[in-house]
């Protein structure tokens, strides 16, 4: 797996000047806030990527996440809106300073894997996602991957679609979801997705 490093940038979409930057152990001062986030994007009804009606368990436990961040620098990226933080790490006012979303960014060889996608409601549609997953790219171009790839759940037409939107196509590849035991469903099983980058460095 290639190696991280810090990582930022400040980009504008629909309006909003939203810096997206690699977390450092620094952040593990928002570890219940982004464990908080993360759970809401995968249980709740209030999220659009909302997966609680298919599974019953969390995507990541605090120890794990606490794992992720930990890592200086982290594979995890994430989103401050401005003037929310400023683009390096946080100074300690938790308050102005909360990360409002995030996404794990991981490489193998040429391909990069977007995991972990989380959003406040209240920053949902205006932007912020769309911001994190620019960064995400920019960053495996810069690691040298040429593809980002992410796993749905058959299920989630939204999600899907969404991502479609950003450029993403099933590449036909399924795998059965890790444990049976958390699903609601008897067949519950999850699509690859990916996206070529080549366009972005023509």
């Amino acid at each position: 797996m290639t190696k991280s490093s810090f990582f930022s940038e400040l980009l504008e979409v629909k309006g909003v000047t939203t810096i997206v930057r690699s977390a450092t152990s620094q952040d593990l001062v928002h570890l219940e806030v982004l464990y908080t986030l993360i759970s809401m994007a995968n249980q709740s009804s209030a999220s659009w990527t909302g997966e609680g009606h298919l599974i019953k368990a969390d995507c990541i436990d605090r120890t794990s996440l606490r794992d992720i961040i930990a890592k200086d620098p982290s594979t995890l990226l994430l989103a401050f809106p401005v003037p929310c933080s400023p683009a390096s790490p946080p100074s300690g006012n938790a308050e102005t300073e909360r990360p409002v979303a995030c996404i794990n960014t991981t490489i193998k060889e040429q391909v990069g894997l977007v995991s972990l996608l989380c959003v406040d409601p209240v920053w949902q549609s205006i932007g912020v996602v769309s911001a994190l997953f620019l960064t995400s790219e920019r960053y495996f171009l810069s690691k040298g991957a040429l593809y980002s790839t992410l796993w749905a759940l058959h299920r989630q037409e939204d999600v899907k679609t969404w991502y479609k939107r950003l450029g993403f196509q099933r590449t036909g590849r399924i795998e059965n979801y890790p444990n049976t035991e958390d699903t609601f469903e008897d067949e519950c099983y999850l699509i690859e997705m990916e996206k070529s980058l080549r366009k972005m460095v023509q």
